[in-house]
């Protein structure tokens, strides 16, 4: 007979998750090549379930761009949601040995998902002769148990705000970014010349970073929509004075707007709290 004085393991701390997220065309633009992908829920526990957020800016003018965001985002969270792939412990998922299981497993999912994509938009760009190919930028984020891992391919941007400072994780692929990193020789390119998408190009790879969770912790995807329209100072500071994401959505889209909104506009904001 068992005592009901047996200690019950322990469990490790979990997160949940409340996030949200809004597209715009923008106050310039006539249709909305941007997409976004983020489940719509006040609440997502993420110890059994992974949660993912996806914003895609398509380029290719007219409804070409918006044909190439949207299937890049169908594409991935079709790889990225197989529960099947996710808990798949073969050798051939492993990248690096040094790293949590279950980060491993993403990786392999976020590469497997992304060259997918672009393998379906390259052909597509090949079949149709375009003269001007069809392509997306992409930045991803994905939260499981007590870490986030992300990744993007071109200029959509993710961003972490923790301790009141707000913090650009990724790195630009474009002229401009490769410009300031070479010390700014040469003519200044124009900010909108990406260096890396998906769909132009036979073989492209994200970049791909992960960290531990912490409380608090708010993630914000977006389109260079945004980012072109406002500065990092003042999407630090609507942060700052307005910690409920729904209030800080609206600030963000209306400030963008307000500064000309030259382009479509689309972000996500994600909060994560202990369980």
């Amino acid at each position: 007979m068992k005592s009901d004085s047996v200690m019950k393991k322990k469990q490790p701390n979990t997160f949940h998750v409340t996030n949200i997220g809004v597209t715009d065309t923008g106050k310039k633009r006539s249709s909305n090549e941007d997409f976004i992908y983020f489940k719509k829920k006040e609440k997502e526990y993420i110890n059994k379930k992974e949660s993912l957020m996806l914003v895609a800016d398509g380029m290719g003018g007219h409804e070409r761009g918006a044909e190439a965001s949207k299937t890049i985002i169908k594409v991935i969270r079709k790889h990225i949601s197989s529960p099947k792939l996710l808990f798949n412990k073969s050798k051939k998922n492993i990248t690096d040995k040094t790293l949590p299981e279950e980060i491993n497993n993403f990786y392999s999912l976020v590469l497997n998902g992304v060259g997918k994509a672009n393998e379906i938009l390259y052909k597509r760009n090949q079949q149709y002769k375009l003269k001007r190919y069809m392509g997306s930028t992409i930045v991803g984020l994905i939260l499981f148990k007590n870490h986030a891992l992300w990744f993007h391919v071109g200029d959509s941007r993710l961003y972490r705000y923790r301790n009141s400072t707000l913090e650009l994780m990724t790195t630009d692929h474009s002229a401009y970014e490769k410009w300031l990193q070479e010390g700014k020789k040469g003519k200044e390119p124009k900010k909108n010349i990406i260096t890396k998408a998906i769909g132009p190009y036979e073989n492209i790879k994200p970049d791909i970073t992960w960290d531990t969770l912490k409380e608090n912790d708010i993630y914000m995807l977006c389109s260079d929509g945004l980012t072109n329209m406002i500065s990092n100072n003042e999407i630090e500071n609507i942060l700052k004075s307005d910690k409920d994401i729904i209030c800080a959505i609206k600030k963000l889209l209306n400030s963008s707007n307000a500064a000309g909104g030259k382009d479509n506009i689309s972000i996500i904001l994600c909060k994560v709290q202990k369980s």
